[in-house]
């Protein structure tokens, strides 16, 4: 069979039509241009349609006016076909094609989608009869030609329906009672506001919600499969575990998202057990639970676990002292996972291997390739099918679906670097497209661009080539004496300061001979640079060898903190994806998943569930990071309007900077990314566990002189943003009004970060605390110290900008502290946040709070407070519940996670908190900034308001509100900060009934043994083995050659039994070694 339109024929597919109508037509043929001018004619409206069949015409369409054409390729083999399809827009709009099966839900949709009136599912038999019965609504008689099996089940609704009409029908429903919203008498909604509307009917919703959701489990307050040493969960614990099993039954990944304090570490480990013990007990249903925790050879699972250094002790001694038969061991070195790989993919009980993510993630150093610089005309890569610009990853698909492309040589040639592999000019890759919007010129990549690795220079457009590769020293494996010849490299390796004004220092990539021109581009002297050696340590990513070589070998991933791995392009970003691919499960734990912004959750979702970003449309780059943004965050563009003699009010003229993701996050991102993976707990919920948590504002009147000197070097620093720097001096603006009041003195001239000039020098006020004088602000601390010694209560005072030890905050109120106060010098310690070390942070931070007996106070740099502090441990003894910010800045998740790190479960004394602000100053603006940002997040971690989802969408940063901050003295101001405090009080304190519940079995309760079992694991132990150990198996197995008797000790108490097959593997690398 054949169709035409026009002058043109091609090979008939199929037609559908009703009521003369033609609705849809497919069409193919060998010849592209025939399909296309056959779906030309069609949409231009003219031409009548008929359909031959043996040289007949078997019938006649008339001409249609609204038209859809589209067009495809059809590959077998060595043969090529194209096929053509016309649709007309009278589809889902006149025309409805109605599955018969399921003729109720389809026609609820198209009545939902076209008209504004909601209805009911239970409505559409009422609302179809009424319709037929005025003539809205009919069965039309469907035709169709050629191919019919494909339209089998299928009928074809013609509708006349329009707004006025459905109304009609649902109020003459109403008002006869044919149909009702409720059966229950309905009143008017009265409410005042959102919060309003909830307390009066919130719970309607929750029954709604109730109805239509399927929770995956019952809100079940035990783990029946799981038990711990000498920990019981909570039954809000218990829960969150009892969800994420299920939900890890489901789907590969969960988020447990809790505040601090809410116990993820032990929920995290209570979900690895009580998956792999769930998941044991289906296969074996004859065992017990008890059974399994008497027999500790029945559960085998392989977990490993990525978390900051400094939690990396943290979770093995968690693990050893909670979980029975596990084994642990902390990966540091390649040859670890090398052993790990010898032992193959069947774990040999409960194994839990942990990785710092700084130890994870590091790798060799990487140094640019491309070498030469030449005149020629680029090439773009381009689309076979659109011939649109090929914007993203050669090996990803464009927007048209195609993944096929080909290179389009431009006409202008051009000067740049070429790539070594395929030699054709290098255009920046980063997304954004190969011509600069600003200037129209081809963004071609100089020697210049590879100071630094980044998206742009990363790989060659046109071949996918990577042009980066590891700075390594070769090995020397020569066996000569001579050294042969290296050649010269084209690159050196320097490092300067970052800015101006000679703060923090970066090492970059300079080509050689190019060296004038990067310091003249920079504005840097021979003195700033420093040449660095172009080697790094040669070493090989722990990440990236688990990746490639022992995927498979571990049943569940645990990520803590992972708001930490969000960044798209870092290291422990790619850390994080690593271990994803080397993994069936993953697990990521959280305490403040989002800080503000939607980008922040762009990439961890992408590793996690890409099947899902890509179904969304999302790509893995910048530019999907961008569309995600657009959808879920807020985004600022800006545009240049050039004004002529008319004024357009609609033009929007040159965008002049790119697209700048700003903070603010929509809701959408909860229902649509994380309401079916994530939980959530907040220590409210655990309230009736938990003391009483006051927060309070302390504002301090401030010294006039300091007044006036503070207003004199702000103003100087605005009118230096509003001329030359602009934002760069964004950072030392703020640094200067959050601390300048707290330290008059003591401090240098500022500079500008653009240029190294003097803006202002600060007066020093040094006399103000001379002879013993005290600033206001150190008066105040001294009297809330004061007083909360001598209730027995220890105080722990966060610092912000402290520096050097000669002009640091810390030391000044250590010795106010001391004098003021009658506390000795071992009572008052300064923990600095360059010490300890991260790995050794916690264990370090622990010997400090305990040194100081009895009453004492500890001084903290704030920069690193995160998760390292514990301010209340019940088994080292010690306790910190009074917690006073000296100084804030910032950083909201900092500042969130400090001010917790007293309220923990089992702490026994009311928790306080103090934030002391110097009034007039933009300090009390972020005091007011933290409350602010605390009820925004919250909705994006499971507690709503009508404030907080509106501050949530609206997006607040907290640099600019800072920067732009009055700071005037306001009364109003005052009260509103006072009553911000008294409503999170007011929530924190919610709900402190008396709790009683029946606590989950320990291990000795369930098993009736006193202690875990030790579980012989000889193979374990030479894989553990030191270099003594090696020595004594040396002299062990000389002693058996020499006929004693075998016994081959590697630990104290425990031997190698001598049935064990012999370890051929051993004796073969000891006799090389030895014999």
């Amino acid at each position: 069979m054949h169709v035409t339109a026009g002058n043109i024929i091609t090979h008939l597919y199929y037609a559908v039509a009703a009521d003369g109508r033609l609705l849809i037509l497919s069409n193919f043929n060998e010849d592209f241009m025939s399909v296309a001018g056959l779906c030309a004619n069609i949409g231009l409206g003219t031409e009548s349609v008929a359909i031959i069949e043996n040289g007949k015409y078997i019938e006649t369409f008339p001409p249609a006016a609204e038209v859809d054409n589209y067009q495809v390729k059809i590959q077998n083999g060595r043969e090529c076909l194209y096929q053509g399809v016309s649709l007309s827009r009278l589809i889902s709009r006149e025309y409805l094609f109605i599955e018969k099966k399921n003729w109720e839900e389809q026609l609820y949709a198209y009545l939902m989608n076209q008209f504004e009136f909601p209805i009911l599912r239970r409505w559409i038999p009422y609302v179809t009869e009424e319709a037929m019965a005025k003539k809205l609504l009919h069965i039309s008689e469907m035709k169709v030609i050629g191919e019919t099996g494909l339209f089998d089940g299928y009928e074809i609704w013609h509708s006349e329906m329009t707004n006025e009409a459905l109304l009609s029908i649902l109020q003459a429903g109403l008002s006869d009672k044919k149909i009702h919203i409720s059966e229950q008498e309905q009143r008017p909604l009265d409410f005042s506001d959102m919060d309003d509307y909830f307390n009066k009917y919130g719970h309607t919703l929750v029954d709604n919600l109730e109805r239509l959701l399927k929770p995956l489990t019952s809100m079940k307050d035990k783990v029946e499969e799981l038990t711990f040493i000498g920990k019981s969960l909570y039954p809000q614990q218990a829960a969150v575990v009892n969800g994420a099993v299920e939900c890890l039954k489901k789907k590969k990944y969960a988020f447990l998202i809790e505040s601090m304090g809410a116990g993820k570490t032990l929920q995290g480990l209570g979900v690895a057990e009580a998956f792999f013990n769930q998941e044991y007990l289906r296969k074996h249903s004859e065992k017990t639970v008890k059974e399994v925790y008497t027999d500790g050879r029945l559960i085998k699972f392989r977990v490993i676990i990525m978390c900051p250094a400094h939690l990396v002790h943290k979770w093995e001694e968690f693990i050893y002292e909670e979980s029975p038969y596990a084994k642990v061991e902390i990966i540091e070195k390649l040859s670890q996972l090398t052993a790990l790989r010898k032992k193959g993919k069947t774990p040999a009980g409960k194994e839990y291997y942990i990785v710092g993510k700084d130890t994870g993630k590091l790798s060799y150093a990487y140094m640019p390739t491309p070498t030469q610089i030449k005149v020629k005309k680029p090439k773009v890569p381009v689309c076979s099918h659109c011939e649109k610009e090929f914007l993203a990853d050669l090996r990803s698909s464009c927007g048209c679906g195609c993944r096929k492309w080909e290179l389009m040589e431009q006409r202008e040639a051009v000067k740049g670097m070429i790539c070594p592999k395929c030699g054709e000019i290098l255009l920046a890759a980063d997304g954004s497209g190969s011509i600069d919007e600003t200037t129209g010129e081809y963004r071609v990549l100089m020697p210049e661009n590879f100071a630094q690795q980044n998206s742009a220079n990363r790989f060659c457009r046109c071949c996918g080539e990577i042009l980066w590769m590891p700075a390594c020293e070769p090995v020397d494996n020569r066996i000569m004496y001579w050294k042969p010849k290296e050649k010269p490299k084209k690159w050196k390796k320097i490092s300067h300061y970052a800015n101006r004004a000679m703060k923090g220092r970066k090492s970059v990539w300079v080509m050689k001979g190019r060296e004038m021109l990067y310091k003249e581009l920079n504005q840097l002297t021979d003195e700033e640079i420093e040449e660095m050696d172009i080697y790094g340590p040669r070493r090989f990513g722990l990440t990236r060898y688990i990746k490639k070589y022992l995927a498979g070998y571990f049943d569940l991933a645990i990520f803590d903190e992972v708001q930490s791995y969000k960044a798209g392009g870092s290291a422990q970003g790619y850390a994080m994806h690593d271990l994803i691919k080397a993994s069936r499960k993953q697990l990521a734990l959280t305490g403040t998943i989002a800080g503000g912004y939607a980008s922040d959750l762009f990439y961890t979702l992408f590793r996690l569930d890409p099947g899902r970003m890509r179904a969304k449309g999302y790509r893995y780059s910048s530019a999907g990071e961008r569309r995600f943004v657009e959808k879920y965050g807020t985004v600022e563009t800006v545009y240049e309007i050039k004004e002529g003699g008319n004024y357009h009010s609609m033009s929007r003229g040159r965008v002049i900077t790119p697209q700048r993701c700003l903070p603010g996050i929509s809701v959408l991102i909860f229902t649509e990314f994380l309401l079916d993976t994530s939980l959530f707990l907040d220590l409210s919920d655990l309230s009736r566990y938990l003391p009483k948590l006051y927060e309070d504002v302390v504002i301090v009147p401030l010294e006039s002189r300091i007044y006036e000197e503070y207003c004199r070097v702000r103003a100087c620093m605005k009118e230096e943003m509003k001329e030359r720097s602009g934002k760069l001096i964004m950072g030392s603006f703020l640094q200067f009004s959050l601390s300048y009041t707290d330290m008059p003195y003591n401090r240098g001239s500022i500079l500008s970060p653009a240029t190294g000039e003097m803006i202002v020098e600060p007066e020093d006020l040094s006399c103000l605390i001379e002879e013993g004088k005290l600033l206001n602000k150190e008066q105040k601390l001294k009297e809330i110290v004061s007083r909360e010694l001598g209730e027995g209560r220890n105080c722990f005072i966060y610092c912000e900008y402290t520096g050097e030890r000669e002009r640091s905050i810390s030391y000044r109120l250590k010795n106010v502290l001391e004098q003021t106060c009658g506390l000795c010098g071992y009572e008052v310690v300064v923990i600095e946040s360059a010490y300890p070390a991260a790995v050794k942070g916690r264990s370090g931070c622990t010997r400090r709070l305990r040194k100081a007996p009895g009453c004492s106070s500890q001084m903290r740099n704030v920069f690193q407070p995160d998760s390292i502090l514990h301010l209340f441990i019940k088994e080292k003894k010690y306790n910190y519940p009074t917690i006073i910010f000296y100084q804030l800045g910032y950083d909201m998740i900092t500042i969130w996670q400090s001010s917790r790190r007293h309220y923990r479960l089992n702490q026994t004394e009311e928790c306080r908190t103090y934030y002391l602000v110097s009034e007039r100053t933009i300090q009390m603006d972020a005091v007011e900034l933290v409350a602010t940002k605390e009820v925004a997040t919250s909705s994006i971690q499971g507690h709503f308001s009508a404030e907080g989802l509106y501050t949530m969408a609206r997006g607040i940063d907290p640099r600019v509100i800072l920067a732009q901050s009055v700071a005037d003295k306001s009364e109003k101001k005052e009260q509103g900060l006072r009553k911000m405090m008294d409503v999170l009080n007011e929530r924190n304190n919610q709900g402190r009934e008396t709790a009683s519940y029946k606590k989950m079995m320990v291990f000795s309760e369930l098993t009736g043994l006193s202690e875990v079992p030790v579980l012989d694991d000889p193979f374990g132990e030479y894989e553990a083995a030191t270099g003594r150990d090696i020595l004594d198996l040396v002299f062990a197995f000389d002693n058996h050659n020499a006929g004693e008797p075998e016994d081959i000790t590697l630990k104290q108490e425990e031997t190698v039994d001598s049935e064990e097959p012999e370890d051929t593997e051993l004796k073969e690398l000891l006799e090389l070694l030895f014999f």
